[in-house]
């Protein structure tokens, strides 16, 4: 099963599957047309440019392919294709470096974002990787520890969503860096508590939320109204909104 998956503009969906037996021949990328079948692989299993050792999140912006690599800490950048364009990040204790990086998503203005849960932050850069800064949250006003983070997305408009773990709370951040608001994402019996929330924006502000192996997907609204919660009745691995190409039946 897919570990991530992204889509580009054009309807091409983008999955990181560890196929290691495939190593040297195939890679961890795989590029789906719009009807399902199989155009490319990319990113080899390895420690070589443009190759990948835990590919653990996908995303999509300007025209390129961002791959995060747990196990390497850094992102990889990819063209369309699967020609390689370059990478950032790293181990280290300073701006710009990773822990345990966990989820990276993109802007539709370009920037990068990475939610590292060890370092509780999540990091800004630029589509080239350079280092803008960081969105965290203090546990209150006069301590300087700061709160688990566990989910991270970016959506069409360029609002950022970042799960609030001590509040159970999903935090918006408006497209000019303010805080938007917050509203209430409580788990249910059952679910798996230490894994992270895959979130998903929609085109029309609604919201997909679901902890990464439970099987309880929900769709919050605009204002943060809880509108559904559907049972997957399968442990949901990713989570991706797919366009659909001009002229193809929506249903």
């Amino acid at each position: 099963a897919p570990r991530a998956l992204a889509a580009d503009d054009t309807g091409h969906l983008y999955a990181a599957v560890l196929d290691y037996g495939r190593a040297g021949t195939a890679g961890l990328i795989r590029q789906l047309a719009p009807d399902g079948s199989e155009l490319r692989s990319f990113g080899r299993y390895g420690l070589g440019e443009g190759e990948l050792l835990d590919p653990v999140s996908l995303a999509w912006a300007g025209g390129q392919l961002y791959v995060l690599d747990g196990e390497a800490l850094r992102v990889n950048v990819y063209g369309p294709a699967g020609d390689f364009r370059g990478a950032f990040g790293g181990r280290g204790s300073g701006p710009g470096s990773f822990e345990t990086p966990r989820t990276v998503a993109a802007t539709p203005g370009g920037e990068v974002l990475v939610l590292d849960p060890g370092r509780r932050e999540v990091g800004r850069f630029s589509p080239a990787g350079e280092y803008r800064g960081r969105y965290a949250f203090r546990l209150d006003r006069g301590s300087e520890a700061l709160r688990e983070l566990e989910g991270l997305a970016a959506g069409p408009d360029g609002t950022v969503y970042i799960v609030d773990g001590v509040a159970r709370k999903v935090r918006r951040i408006d497209p000019g860096g303010t805080p938007g608001g917050a509203f209430a994402l409580d788990g249910l019996v059952g679910e798996p508590a230490a894994a992270p929330w895959l979130l998903q924006p929609g085109p029309e502000g609604q919201l997909y939320a679901v902890r990464q192996g439970g099987q309880m997907l929900r769709t919050f609204s605009a204002a943060g109204d809880l509108l559904s919660t559907r049972d997957m009745y399968t442990p949901v691995l990713a989570l991706t909104l797919l366009p659909r190409p001009q002229g193809e039946n929506p249903a």
